[in-house]
C-alpha cells in the first residue's frame, strides 16, 4: 500500500485542496460510491503529472464489503497493463479514505459520442459510420483479449471477465486512443470468498442472456455484450427496448430485431458478426475475442478502411464539433470528460431505467418558415397554447394511462430493483417480500433480482448467524433451483456448522450445475478429509488440480496431504513439486516436500 506523508483537507468544497502526496485541482464525476478528481501529483525537481483520483466516499469507507471490492478491484486493476485499458498508477489510503490513481485522459466515453451523433440537424440518426464503429470494436477486442488470457505471476491464468461492458465504459481519447475503463465487478477465478460468481452485475441492457440468469460465466459473456455495442453503433438502436423488465426478459432470450431490418443497408459481413457475437447460445458465438477480431480484420480488410488513431480522433472531433455547433449556446464553456463514467465504486447501473422518453417529435416539416416567422407566429399562438396542451393531455391520459395506473405495485418494484441496483440487499429484501405478500403474481417478473437478493443476504447473514442464512439461500434455490453458487455458499454454510452429509450434498448439487467450479470440487475434497474419506477426498483435489485454478498450489498441497494418509508417498511427493512449480513462494509446500523427500 501506498505510503502517504501528508493530511487530508477536509475543505471538499474549496479545491484545490491537498489529499496525501496529490493535489486535487477539480471534481469530475461523483457517483453513490465514489468521487473521481482531476489531480496532480508533484515531485522533485518541478515534476510533475496529472492524474485522476478515484476515491471512496467517507461514510463507506467504515464497510468491510466495500473496502474489500475496491481493494480488490485495485489488486485486479494493478495486473493490467495494454494501450487500451486504462492504467492504474497507485492505490492506497489517506487518513482511512481509499483511493485509486489512475491516468487522466481526455476524450469522450462512447455513450456520448452516439447521443452527439444522432443530436446535429443532418444526424440521421445515431449511427457511427462503419468504419468507425468496427475500427473502435476491434481495439476493445484486443483489450479484453489480453485480460481474458492474462496469468498470474505463477503463470495461472486468471480467468478474468469484464462484466460490464457498456458505452458509458469505453473512452475515445482526444488522440483517438480506445480505452476500455472500469474492471470494477470484472470477476476472476479465486479463491473461496464471500462474494458470489455468479451475480446480476452490470447493465441489463448490455449483458449476456448467461449474465441475466446469474449463472456461471466465461470470456463469451462479454463478447456478446461486445456485440451489443457494435449493434448499437451499426444500427443507431439499443438492441434490447422497452422498459427495464421488457428489456430484462429480452436480453434472456437474446431476443432483438435483426440488424438489417434497422440498417437495410448493413453489409452482409458486419450483419453476420453482429448475429454470431450475439448468439443465445454462447458455444454458437466466437469462443474467443480474437477470433472476433480476426472477423472484424477482414470485415475492413475486404471494403473498409482500417482508421488510424489519428483518423479516428479527426471522425470523432468532427462529430462532436457539428453537435456543438448547433446544440450549445455561444460563450458555454465545454465540460471536459474524463475516463466515461469511472466514478462509480458500485456495479454499474444494472438497467432498472427509471425514466420513460417521450416519444420524438416528427421532423417531417411540410416546409421551411422565413427567418424569424416561428417566433412571430408563436406569439399569436401562446394565449392559447396551454388550454390547447392540457386539452390534448387530458385526453391522452383518458386514453392511455400511465404504466403506473396499470400497475400499481411498478412504485415498489422499481424502489426493490433500485436498491438491489445499490447494493443494499437486507432493504431490497424487505421490500420485495412485502411486494410479494400483496401480489404474489409478479414473482417470475422479479424473479432474478430476488434470487440475488435472497443469495447475497443469505451469505452476509450466514457469516455471523448460519441457521438465518440457510434458511435465506434454501428460499434463493425455491426461486432459482438451478442457481449453482446458492447450492455452494448454503455447502459453506452446512461446512461451518460441520453437517457434512449436507454440505457434500449441496456441494455436489453446484459441482452438477457447474461441472467447471474448482471451489465447490476443492471444498468438496476438505469436507471428505475432514470425515476421514481419503479416497474421496483424493478424487476431488485430483479434479480441483485439473481445472487449474489460481489457487492450484493450495489444491496440489492438498492432494499431497491426503495421499500421504493413504500411504501413496510417492504420488505425494510429486503433487508436492507440483505445488512448488506452481507457486515457489509456498513455504509449507517446500517444507513438506524436503521433509517428504529425506523420509523416502
Amino acid at each position: 500500500m501506498a505510503g502517504i506523508d501528508k493530511h487530508t483537507s477536509t475543505d471538499h468544497d474549496g479545491l484545490p485542496c491537498q489529499f496525501g502526496k496529490y493535489e486535487l485541482l477539480r471534481k469530475i464525476g461523483a457517483g453513490g460510491m465514489a468521487e473521481v478528481f482531476k489531480a496532480k501529483l508533484t515531485g522533485e525537481h518541478g515534476f510533475e503529472k496529472l492524474v485522476a483520483i478515484k476515491r471512496i466516499l467517507p461514510h463507506l469507507s467504515r464497510n468491510p464489503d466495500f473496502l474489500s471490492m475496491f481493494m480488490e478491484e485495485a489488486r485486479l486493476a494493478a495486473l493490467l497493463s495494454h494501450q487500451n485499458i486504462v492504467q492504474i498508477f497507485d492505490f492506497g489510503n489517506v487518513d482511512g479514505t481509499y483511493f485509486i490513481s489512475m491516468e487522466y485522459l481526455q476524450g469522450s466515453n462512447l455513450r456520448t459520442i452516439l447521443r452527439k451523433a444522432g443530436a446535429g440537424p443532418a444526424a440521421g440518426g445515431r449511427r457511427l459510420p462503419l468504419e468507425c464503429s468496427l475500427t473502435i470494436v476491434s481495439r476493445i477486442c484486443a483489450a479484453l483479449e489480453y485480460a481474458h488470457n492474462l496469468r498470474d505471476i505463477s503463470g495461472a491464468p486468471l480467468g478474468i471477465i469484464h462484466c460490464d461492458i457498456n458505452p458509458q465504459n469505453i473512452l475515445i481519447t482526444t488522440l483517438g486512443e480506445v480505452k476500455v475503463l472500469d474492471f470494477g465487478i470484472a470477476r476472476i477465478s479465486a479463491r473461496e470468498s464471500g462474494e458470489g460468481s455468479e451475480t446480476l452485475q452490470g447493465k441489463i441492457r448490455y449483458m449476456s442472456p448467461e449474465q441475466a440468469c446469474c449463472h456461471a460465466l466465461d470470456r463469451r459473456s462479454d463478447i456478446f455484450s461486445i456485440g451489443v455495442l457494435l449493434y448499437e453503433m451499426v444500427t443507431g438502436e439499443q438492441a434490447f427496448k422497452g422498459d427495464a423488465r421488457d428489456a430484462f426478459q429480452r436480453v434472456r432470450r437474446a431476443e432483438y430485431p435483426p440488424p438489417e431490418q434497422l440498417f437495410p443497408g448493413l453489409p452482409q459481413a458486419v450483419a453476420g458478426i453482429l448475429h454470431t457475437a450475439m448468439a443465445r447460445d454462447p458455444d454458437a458465438r466466437f469462443q474467443t475475442c480474437a477470433e472476433m477480431y480476426a472477423r472484424l480484420d477482414h470485415c475492413m480488410a475486404s471494403g473498409f478502411e482500417r482508421l488510424s488513431a489519428e483518423k479516428l480522433a479527426r471522425h470523432i472531433r468532427l462529430m462532436m464539433r457539428s453537435d456543438a455547433a448547433s446544440a450549445e449556446p455561444a460563450g458555454k464553456e465545454r465540460r471536459e470528460t474524463l475516463l466515461g463514467f469511472l466514478n462509480r465504486l458500485e456495479p454499474g447501473p444494472m438497467g432498472w431505467t427509471r425514466t420513460r422518453k417521450l416519444p420524438a417529435a416528427d421532423s417531417r416539416a411540410p416546409g421551411v418558415l422565413p427567418p424569424g416567422a416561428g417566433s412571430r407566429l408563436w406569439r399569436k399562438l401562446r394565449p392559447a397554447a396551454a388550454l390547447i396542451l392540457a386539452s390534448a393531455l387530458a385526453v391522452l391520459f383518458v386514453l392511455y394511462p400511465s404504466p403506473t395506473s396499470r400497475r400499481p405495485h411498478w412504485d415498489q418494484i422499481e424502489g426493490a430493483l433500485q436498491a438491489v441496483e445499490d447494493r443494499s440487499f437486507g432493504k431490497a429484501l424487505l421490500l420485495f417480500e412485502r411486494l410479494l405478500a400483496r401480489e404474489p403474481g409478479i414473482l417470475g417478473e422479479v424473479a432474478a433480482p430476488y434470487a440475488e437478493t435472497l443469495l447475497r443476504e443469505g451469505a452476509r447473514l450466514g457469516r455471523s448467524h448460519p441457521r438465518a442464512g440457510i434458511q435465506l439461500i434454501e428460499k434463493c434455490i425455491e426461486v432459482d433451483p438451478s442457481n449453482a453458487r446458492a447450492h455452494f455458499e448454503l455447502g459453506k454454510l452446512h461446512t461451518r456448522r460441520q453437517d457434512y452429509p449436507s454440505a457434500v450434498a449441496h456441494y455436489r448439487k453446484a459441482i452438477a450445475l457447474d461441472a467447471g467450479s474448482a471451489k465447490a470440487f476443492f471444498n468438496l475434497g476438505y469436507v471428505y478429509a475432514r470425515t476421514a474419506d481419503f479416497a474421496r477426498a483424493e478424487e476431488m483435489y485430483r479434479r480441483t488440480v485439473e481445472l487449474t485454478p489460481p489457487f492450484v498450489d493450495e489444491a496440489w498441497f492438498n492432494l499431497a496431504m491426503v495421499q500421504k494418509r493413504l500411504g501413496k508417498t510417492r504420488e505425494s511427493i510429486r503433487s508436492l513439486e507440483g505445488a512448488v512449480a506452481a507457486n515457489p513462494l509456498n513455504k509449507l509446500a517446500t517444507e513438506y516436500l524436503e521433509r517428504f523427500t529425506r523420509g523416502s
